[in-house]
């Protein structure tokens, strides 16, 4: 995996013909290449990086496994619209999973079916949205197999809506949103003191309900003579990072780097 600019191969391609690197041509209200986005309002960032991801061919299956070990934040770094779809198909898949049982326990439950996969289907869901039966005998006919396919179907119906509820509550409740009322200032300026150059700009909270604690960090990106880009971290005065840059946002802060 690498990056590299746009010119180090004809087009911004690699040798076997796939992009290795682009550029965000939506700046504010002109075309500016940039790594890291300022598209949001105020001219803050959306936190997309202009960055392209490769893998070699024979270790792609590799990167895919290290995918599918993390599965569940694999798939809440997917979009709300596929979440919600295989949310609802989870949801289908259980009901016609069960559908069958019921109609197996049909005759011995006197539950009715008469064989029709429908109604099975219809028994099903309302098991596990508890909207009420329409069977003879809500107790079906006191059978044990009955019990047993109750007890299995709500178990299944309560993970289902642990992992669901689970999975929306981190979706929705991300901490990336909380820092969008956090604005900088369009443009940092850089103010020779004393003979040294102070790499400077300032950062502010918008809402009422200050955050607590809060610490800033700011990187350098360079390119390097093989054109690979590199981050660098930055000393700040200002905050102190010794101090672990700690910084009050009830007022705007000023950030000063040396």
């Amino acid at each position: 995996c690498g990056n590299r600019r746009p010119d180090h191969h004809e087009g911004g391609l690699d040798p076997i013909g796939k992009p290795i690197w682009s550029w965000s041509t939506t700046g504010i209200g002109r075309k500016t290449p940039r790594l890291l986005d300022r598209d949001g309002p105020f001219g803050q960032s959306l936190g997309l990086w202009n960055v392209q991801r490769w893998a070699s061919q024979h270790i792609q299956e590799d990167i895919a496994r290290l995918y599918m070990k993390d599965i569940y934040h694999t798939f809440l770094d997917g979009s709300l619209r596929m979440q919600l779809l295989i949310y609802a198909l989870l949801y289908c898949f259980i009901f016609l999973l069960f559908a069958p049982f019921y109609l197996w326990i049909s005759e011995p439950c006197g539950l009715a079916l008469g064989g029709n996969f429908g109604k099975a289907y219809y028994l099903s869901l309302e098991t596990m949205v508890t909207i009420g039966y329409g069977v003879p005998d809500q107790y079906f006919n006191d059978c044990w197999e009955g019990t047993i396919l109750l007890t299995i179907h709500s178990l299944v119906q309560y993970f289902c809506n642990a992992f669901v509820i689970g999975s929306l509550f981190v979706r929705l409740t991300r901490p990336q949103n909380r820092a969008n009322t956090i604005l900088f200032t369009e443009k940092a300026v850089i103010q020779e003191i004393n003979g040294a150059f102070y790499f400077m700009f300032q950062a502010c909270e918008a809402k009422h309900h200050d955050l607590v604690e809060a610490q800033i960090r700011c990187y350098c990106i360079r390119q390097d003579n093989n054109h690979a880009y590199v981050a660098f971290p930055m000393r700040l005065q200002q905050p102190d990072d010794n101090l672990g840059a700690k910084m009050m946002l009830t007022l705007p802060n000023r950030v000063i780097h040396r």
